[in-house]
């Protein structure tokens, strides 16, 4: 388990490094994103849900939501999807986009610090 663990945290980071930033163009200048080290039970799979109401003088109140499945793959591996909504009441209702995340700890438990990678893909 091990190997399979540390061929996947490779091949992440030879993607990143060799094909993808020469290909792909961010609107956004790049951030930090910070998570800690727990990942989903094997198995389990958690659903949320999260939601926004607006509403606004002159203009139609709107409702804008997304939807999180997080499955825990492996006890290393945690992916996420998520599903973005948004409607406007007396207008219509679109789907804005989905984001696909993955989190693989490469390291086991019992070291002093653990990292995790993270990898994330979205349209929206």
């Amino acid at each position: 388990m091990y190997c399979i663990c540390r061929l996947a945290c490779i091949a992440g980071i030879l993607a990143l490094l060799l094909g993808v930033p020469s290909r792909l163009h961010a609107q956004e200048s790049p951030y930090m994103v910070t998570y800690d080290h727990y990942l989903e039970e094997p198995g389990s799979l958690e659903v949320e849900y999260f939601s926004t109401l607006g509403t606004q003088r002159g203009g139609h109140d709107f409702h804008a939501a997304w939807l999180e499945f997080e499955y825990g793959a492996k006890a290393w591996w945690t992916t996420e999807l998520y599903l973005d909504g948004q409607t406007t009441f007396g207008d219509s209702t679109v789907f804005t986009g989905f984001r696909w995340e993955n989190r693989f700890r490469c390291l086991h438990h019992g070291i002093s610090s653990t990292r995790v990678l993270y990898c994330s893909m979205k349209d929206q």
